[in-house]
C-alpha cells in the first residue's frame, strides 16, 4: 500500500484504557528503536566487543491536534480516559496497530479552534514481565557485597603500602567522612563516629594488615547509604564522598586504593538509590534524578582509571584495572539502572498543562490533584512546580504546571 493509500484509508485513532475512541488530526511521525546490549572493554584490545540481545520497546511519539468549536470538551473528555492505567490501542497510518503505554501528556491551548497534544508513547508487553520471588534490594545488595569483597581483594593484592600512605589515607578518610556530617541524627552520629575511629586507626597497620583499612574505609562509604533520610540527600553526599576518594590519586599505590574505595562509593549510591522512602520516587523526575547521578559518577570513574593506566613497560609504574572488580561494578551499575528504569514506569505520570488565567495555588490544586484535610497535594503541587511565595496566591497565565496521575 503506497503512503497516499495510508493516509487516504487508515484513520489515526487512540483507543484509550477505559476503552473510549479518540480520532484527532494526526500531525507527523518518528520512531526510535534501542536494543538491550552490553559493551566490553579489553585493555590493549582495540574497539569493544558490543553483546546485543532482544530490541527494547519502540518509541513513537505522537502529536495530534484535536479541532472544532468543541475542540476542549474532546481534549478534558480524553485527559479524562488517559488517566486510566491500562494500555492503549493507537491505529497509525504509518505504523500500524500498536499496544503501548503513554509515558508523558503535553496540552498546549494555542488557539481557540483546535488542542495541540504531545504524548511520548512507548510499545509495551501485554503480559506482567519478568516474574520473580527475588526481591530486587536483595539482588543489589548481593551485588554490592561482591563489588566490596573485589575491592578488598585487588588493594590487597595489588598495592604494596609503605609508611608514606599512612598519613594521606588517614586524611583522606577523616574528608571523605565530613561529607556526611549534615546527615547524622543523634541516633546515628555516635555509630558513625566510632566508625570512623575505627578507619583510622586500623590505617596504622596498613602495611601488615591492607584488607582490614579497605574494610574499614568501605564502612564510611556504606552506613550513610542506609540512613532513614530522602534517597537525594544520602547518594548526594556519597556523590561528594566519591570525589573526595578521586582526589587521592597520585601514585600507584593511591591508584588501587582509589578504584576499589571508589568502586564501593558508586556501590554504596546504587544500594540507596534501590531503598528509598516511600515519598522519594512519586515522580519519573525523581527516580531519573536518581539514575543520572549514578550513571555520571560510574562514568567519571571509567574515565578516571582510564587516565589511570600505565604501560606495563613501564615496570616501575604499570598499573591496569582489576578486571574482576570492573566486571563486577559493571553488572551491579546496569542491574540498578534497569531496576530504576522499572521504578520510573511504575511512578506517576507527568502531565503538563499552560494555565489559560491568572490563577492561584489553591484553584490549581483542587482541579489537578484535590484537596485534601493535611493538605500535602497542595505542598507536594508546589513542590514540583516550583512555586515560589510571590505566586502563591497569583500564578500568571501562560505558566506551565505539572502535576501527575497514577
Amino acid at each position: 500500500m503506497s503512503w497516499e493509500d495510508r493516509l487516504e484509508n487508515i484513520k489515526f485513532t487512540i483507543v484509550t484504557g477505559d476503552g473510549k475512541k479518540f480520532t484527532p488530526l494526526w500531525i507527523s511521525g518518528d520512531t526510535s528503536l534501542e536494543f538491550n546490549a552490553k559493551k566490553y572493554n579489553f585493555i590493549n584490545v582495540e574497539k569493544s566487543y558490543i553483546d546485543r540481545k532482544k530490541p527494547r520497546s519502540t518509541k513513537i511519539p505522537l502529536i495530534f491536534y484535536f479541532q472544532g468549536e468543541d475542540n476542549i470538551d474532546q481534549s478534558s473528555d480524553f485527559l479524562k480516559s488517559a488517566k486510566d492505567s491500562r494500555v492503549w490501542e493507537v491505529t497509525h497510518p504509518f505504523y500500524g496497530t500498536i499496544i503501548g503505554q503513554p509515558t508523558s501528556i503535553s496540552r498546549v491551548d494555542g488557539s481557540y479552534n483546535s488542542t495541540r497534544f504531545a504524548v511520548d508513547f512507548w510499545e509495551t508487553l501485554t503480559e506482567d514481565y519478568p516474574n520473580s520471588q527475588i526481591s530486587t534490594k536483595d539482588v543489589i545488595q548481593k551485588k554490592v557485597d561482591e563489588v566490596n569483597i573485589f575491592g578488598i581483594a585487588n588493594y590487597t593484592k595489588g598495592a604494596q603500602p609503605t609508611s608514606a600512605d599512612i598519613s594521606t589515607i588517614k586524611q583522606n578518610s577523616n574528608d571523605v567522612a565530613s561529607k556526611f556530617d549534615r546527615l547524622h541524627t543523634p541516633d546515628t552520629f555516635t555509630e558513625y563516629k566510632n566508625k570512623l575511629s575505627q578507619a583510622t586507626k586500623s590505617v596504622d597497620n596498613i602495611i601488615s594488615r591492607p584488607s582490614e583499612v579497605i574494610e574499614n574505609n568501605q564502612s564510611l562509604l556504606l552506613l550513610p547509604g542506609t540512613y532513614q533520610l530522602p534517597v537525594s540527600k544520602r547518594i548526594n553526599a556519597i556523590y561528594l564522598a566519591y570525589l573526595q576518594v578521586r582526589s587521592i590519586v597520585t601514585g600507584k599505590n593511591d591508584k588501587y586504593y582509589f578504584e576499589s574505595l571508589a568502586a564501593t562509593a558508586i556501590a554504596a549510591i546504587s544500594n540507596a538509590a534501590v531503598n528509598p522512602l516511600d515519598e522519594d520516587y512519586i515522580t519519573r523526575d525523581h527516580v531519573n534524578a536518581s539514575t543520572s547521578l549514578l550513571l555520571n559518577t560510574y562514568n567519571d570513574y571509567i574515565e578516571t582509571i582510564d587516565k589511570a593506566q600505565v604501560s606495563r613497560y613501564d615496570v616501575e609504574n604499570e598499573w591496569a584495572p582489576n578486571p574482576q572488580l570492573q566486571q563486577s561494578l559493571n553488572n551491579l551499575v546496569i542491574d540498578t539502572v534497569a531496576n530504576l528504569y522499572q521504578l520510573a514506569f511504575g511512578a506517576k505520570q507527568e502531565r503538563i498543562v499552560e494555565v489559560e488565567a491568572d490563577t492561584n495555588l489553591i484553584v490549581l490544586t483542587h482541579r489537578y490533584m484535590g484537596l485534601d484535610e493535611g493538605d500535602k497535594n497542595m505542598e507536594t503541587f508546589r513542590t514540583i512546580n516550583n512555586i515560589k511565595n510571590d505566586e502563591v496566591f497569583r500564578i500568571k497565565k501562560g505558566r506551565k504546571i505539572k502535576y501527575f496521575v497514577g
